[in-house]
C-alpha cells in the first residue's frame, strides 16, 4: 500500500477476497474501516457474519490498534464511512440487531486508544434493511449520516432518504426523512456539512422503476427541516 493523499482525503478503497473497506489520512496517522467475513476453522467457506473493523496505523504503517463491532444479533456489520475530528474517530455503516435486517450504527472512537465512546443505533418501520452510508462532522462535535430507511410515514410506506443528527454524546437529536418526488427509492447517499450557513447536503442515487436518478437535499442543522429538494 502506498499513501498518495494527505489531509484526510481517500488514499486506497479495494476489494479483495471478502475484505472491503478504504484507507484515510489525517495528521500523519492512517485509519482502515473494513467489512470483514470471519473463516470458520478448517472449512474454506465462509461464516456470514461480517464485523465492522477499525485499524489505526501511524505514519510508519505500524499498527496502533484494532476495533470490531458486531451487532446484537451476531449477523452482518458493514462499514460505510469515517471520519476523524478532534481526536476522535466515527465510523458509520449498517449493523444487524435482534428482529431487524439492518439498522444504521454510528461509532465514536478516542483516536489514541482506540476506546469506544458510544455507538448508536437508528431504525427505520418494521425492522426491514436500514443502513447508513455517509457521514459528516461540523467542528463542534456534532455528527451527521445519511443513508437509506424504510419508513412508514404519512399513509405510505417507502425507502427514504434518512439523515440523523447526533450530538458529541450520541444522543439523537434528529431525524429527517425524504420520499424521492417520483416515488423512487433510494439506494445511497452522500452528505457534507456547510459551515456557511450551518446546513448539511444530502445527495443520493434513486431507483425510479427500471431506471435510475439522482436527488439532492439541504438541511437545517438545528431542527433537521428540509430547505428544498432538487
Amino acid at each position: 500500500m502506498v499513501k498518495t493523499g494527505f489531509g484526510g482525503s481517500l488514499i486506497r478503497t479495494f476489494t479483495a477476497g471478502m475484505i472491503h473497506g478504504n484507507f484515510i489520512q489525517k495528521n500523519a496517522n492512517l485509519w482502515r474501516f473494513d467489512s470483514c467475513l470471519a473463516s470458520r476453522p478448517g472449512s474454506l467457506l465462509f461464516d456470514p457474519k461480517e464485523t465492522c473493523t477499525t485499524v489505526k496505523y501511524n505514519a510508519n504503517g505500524a499498527e496502533q490498534w484494532v476495533k470490531k463491532f458486531h451487532g446484537s444479533a451476531n449477523s452482518y456489520d458493514r462499514c460505510s464511512a469515517v471520519a476523524v475530528e478532534g481526536g476522535y474517530v466515527y465510523v458509520a455503516g449498517q449493523s444487524a440487531s435482534t428482529g431487524t435486517y439492518g439498522d444504521y450504527v454510528t461509532i465514536k472512537y478516542n483516536a489514541g486508544t482506540g476506546a469506544q465512546e458510544w455507538a448508536s443505533i437508528y431504525s427505520g418501520s418494521g425492522g426491514y434493511l436500514d443502513a447508513a452510508t455517509g457521514l459528516a462532522l461540523d467542528g463542534t462535535g456534532n455528527v451527521y449520516v445519511a443513508g437509506y430507511a424504510y419508513v412508514s410515514e404519512n399513509s405510505t410506506s417507502n425507502t427514504y432518504l434518512a439523515t440523523i443528527k447526533y450530538n458529541s454524546g450520541g444522543t439523537q437529536q434528529w431525524a429527517s426523512h425524504s420520499e424521492y418526488p417520483a416515488g423512487g427509492m433510494f439506494a445511497l447517499a452522500y452528505i457534507a456539512f456547510s459551515p456557511a450557513d450551518a446546513s448539511v447536503m444530502v445527495a443520493g442515487s434513486v431507483s425510479v422503476g427500471a431506471g435510475a436518478d439522482f436527488g439532492l437535499m439541504k438541511y437545517d442543522t438545528t431542527d433537521g427541516s428540509q430547505e428544498w429538494a432538487r
